[in-house]
């Protein structure tokens, strides 16, 4: 049976043009399965370079860009960000950078203000929140959920906040850091923050309808990044390597989550599947896509899955049979 064979019942109950590309990395070997729904028929279809939408995908790309930051000595993890601020926190919570990649910092999902604004659209919420509104909302407005480094609690704002301040110190864009020091490097053609410079599956909602892209804008380390299944196996594979200490470093600072069974990495999310198999785990969704990197570090495995669907669909119906696919690698 093909990879692909055991989406085939979800996706025919999706509109035409629902399409699933799938990628497989086993003890080194990569292979690709995919699949389009037209005229209410799903079939074949190599789809391994067509670019998607990837959504929170990108908050693992954020993580690594801290680990190696960290390592190379400009910041250190534990450091309150206030210290390279230009203003100050409102109320002056000591967030530090571990705990912005965490999801700790006791921030909530989004800016509390976002929607107040008059230009705000909630088909791409971040698409005019730039660098001006998120300064006056942090020295401002900022509220907390909880007390930083108490409380797991995932929150977009915290990776939003976390690329803005690798590019004030920079003076580069989050999106150039990450062209500079992951797309290059390993080879990822089809991998871009900019819609506009690629031909992207459309997403598309439940009844059918075309769905707008979302723009990361100024906090674009928490959903900015469109890839293939082809780049995002590639960079999947660089967490099989025990000897990166970018890796290493970037796993091993967690914060469990209790009452237990779920760790919270620099970006990741670890957990335990069925027959002890360890994960490392990360999705993402916009207004109409969803996508997953699994990675099996103990038995050298790893599946990158990219759709059209939207994120409730795809973390209800989809998400499972990632972790099937997974565990089966295993078998």
């Amino acid at each position: 049976m093909l990879p692909a064979d055991i989406f085939k019942e979800v996706i025919q109950d999706l509109p035409d043009q629902t399409t699933i590309a799938i990628a497989i990395l086993k003890n080194g070997q990569i292979s690709f399965d995919g699949l389009i729904k037209t005229d209410g028929v799903v079939l074949p279809s190599k789809n391994e370079r067509a670019i998607f939408e990837i959504g929170s995908v990108t908050k693992v790309f954020a993580g690594y860009i801290l680990a190696r930051w960290v390592l190379g000595g400009k910041v250190k993890l534990h450091d309150p960000i206030s210290q390279y601020l230009p203003f100050n926190l409102h109320g002056n919570p000591p967030i530090t950078w571990a705990q912005l990649a965490l999801h700790t910092a006791g921030l909530p999902k989004m800016p509390h203000d976002i929607e107040q604004y008059p230009d705000y659209d909630p088909a791409n919420p971040l698409r005019d929140y730039d660098s001006q509104r998120l300064e006056h909302y942090l020295s401002n407005q900022l509220q907390l959920d909880s007390q930083p480094g108490e409380v797991y609690q995932y929150s977009n704002l915290g990776f939003g906040i976390l690329s803005y301040m690798t590019s004030h110190i920079e003076r580069k864009s989050f999106a150039d850091l990450v062209e500079e020091h992951i797309f290059k490097p390993l080879g990822m053609v089809n991998s871009s923050f900019d819609a506009k410079s690629t031909s992207a599956i459309k997403g598309i909602d439940a009844a059918g309808n075309t769905c707008p892209h979302w723009d990361g804008g100024i906090m674009n380390g928490c959903l900015g990044i469109l890839s293939s299944a082809e780049d995002l196996i590639r960079f999947g594979a660089i967490y099989l390597d025990s000897s990166s200490d970018i890796v290493n470093f970037q796993l091993e600072n967690t914060f469990d989550v209790p009452p237990g069974g779920f760790h919270s990495n620099l970006g990741w999310g670890q957990r335990t599947l069925p027959n002890g198999i360890p994960m490392l785990g990360i999705n993402g969704g916009t207004a109409g896509t969803g996508a997953s990197l699994l990675v099996n570090r103990r038995d050298h495995s790893a599946i990158a899955v990219l759709t059209n669907i939207v994120p409730e669909y795809y973390m209800e119906h989809i998400y499972p049979l990632n972790k099937q696919l997974l565990i089966s690698l295993t078998l």
